[in-house]
């Protein structure tokens, strides 16, 4: 095989559209809309759309949104909640005069989740990553959901979920280094302390499921996320909060399009790049592409826990390339120090110069983490 040179062609114009992300629940929180602009390929920033005028027009009356952080838009949680079977209308006007409209959305029921449950599975890499490079089998816990619907009143589903995992370092640190001194002193412990952490963790892929052609709408055991051994997240206690809403026929084709175009490989056998239309309109122009759907649904949630004594297993982790190294001060390089690189594990309290350290991955939870306990923890 020959060498592969990168190539980056010449970005020169870009389209300019208007993105709109967002759902309308019947939960008592404020609901919330986030509005930008696409961006050019060879950019990775978020261009937020700001000093929106944005509404939520109902069966009653129209809620005005206040723009919280740039670009996201909330109601007031005290003023409005979504109601079920209620039909809503997203209205934006921009800064530049441009007004949209989204179609009309009912606030569709849900039924509840049955269970989340899980089991200890093997896949490929190929299978949860969607690719043949770094090819090999992976161990972990395979998450899955269960719900019904009575009532036959939901046909399509879709979920989102937000992990939590607590974690530890592979060293303690119980020493820091002190610029002004240039030596180590001891931590302020537990208040310094960069053992244990908690990560939290938002699902950035597409899960939906359709029970329309099944005499019952029922989804039994259907796979949502996929957490691996080889990272930090079972090392000692792993949590999941799922939630479920429904979709209809229209929101159902949009998000099986758009799982289709983003989930692609690269592969020869990918299916061919299209367009991705949604339900937001520019009400002068409608020819002008708007990306995004609205959409309004009842939200089950559903958590559950998994400790690493629920696992028979051996834990791989992150810490086989760890290790400590042992020296004077002279030894360590204290620009690492500065920058952040590594981290002092310990030190000799007579000869304070005298140092253990680690690099700062492997003595540092907080490069992955934070050290403040979750509230539901």
């Amino acid at each position: 095989m020959g060498c592969l040179e990168p190539f980056y062609p010449p970005v020169e114009k870009y389209d300019d559209f208007l993105v709109v992300e967002g759902i309308i629940t019947d939960q008592a929180k404020a609901q919330e809309i986030k509005l930008s602009r696409t961006f050019r390929l060879d950019k990775i920033m978020t261009l937020p759309e700001t000093n929106a005028g944005v509404s939520l027009i109902s069966d009653e009356n129209a809620i005005h949104l206040e723009e919280v952080e740039p670009g996201i838009y909330k109601t007031n949680p005290f003023q409005f909640i979504g109601r079920l079977g209620a039909t809503y209308q997203l209205s934006i006007i921009t800064s530049d005069g441009n007004q949209y409209l989204s179609k009309p959305v009912v606030l569709k029921y849900v039924p509840p989740i049955d269970s989340i449950h899980w089991k200890w599975e093997e896949k490929t890499s190929l299978e949860e990553f969607g690719t043949l490079e770094h090819h090999e089998i992976l161990q972990g816990v395979q998450l899955y959901v269960s719900t019904h619907d009575a009532t036959d009143q939901t046909n399509y589903y879709r979920w989102d979920w937000v992990e939590t995992y607590e974690f530890q370092a592979q060293f303690e640190s119980l020493s820091k280094w002190d610029s002004d001194f240039r030596c180590a002193v001891p931590r302020n412990l537990p208040e310094e302390q960069i053992f244990r952490c908690w990560n939290t963790v938002h699902n950035s892929t597409i899960i939906i499921y359709n029970t329309d052609r099944l005499s019952t709408s029922q989804v039994s055991s259907f796979p949502i996320n996929f957490v691996s051994n080889r990272t930090r997240r079972l090392q000692r206690r792993y949590s999941i909060l799922v939630k479920q809403y429904a979709l209809n026929a229209k929101g159902y084709t949009y998000f099986q399009d758009l799982k289709t175009i983003s989930e692609n490989s690269g592969s020869l056998f990918d299916a061919q790049p299209f367009q991705v239309y949604g339900n937001i309109s520019n009400i002068n122009n409608k020819d002008e592409l708007v990306l995004g759907y609205f959409d309004a649904s009842s939200v089950r949630e559903h958590r559950i826990f998994i400790k690493n004594t629920d696992l028979d297993i051996k834990h791989l982790g992150l810490g086989d390339s760890c290790e400590k190294f042992h020296g004077d001060r002279s030894e360590y390089s204290r620009n690492r120090l500065k920058q952040g690189l590594d981290v002092v594990i310990d030190h000799e309290s007579l000869s304070p110069s005298i140092i253990t350290w680690t690099q700062r991955w492997c003595g540092d939870c907080t490069v992955e983490g934070v050290t403040k306990k979750p509230d539901f923890w």
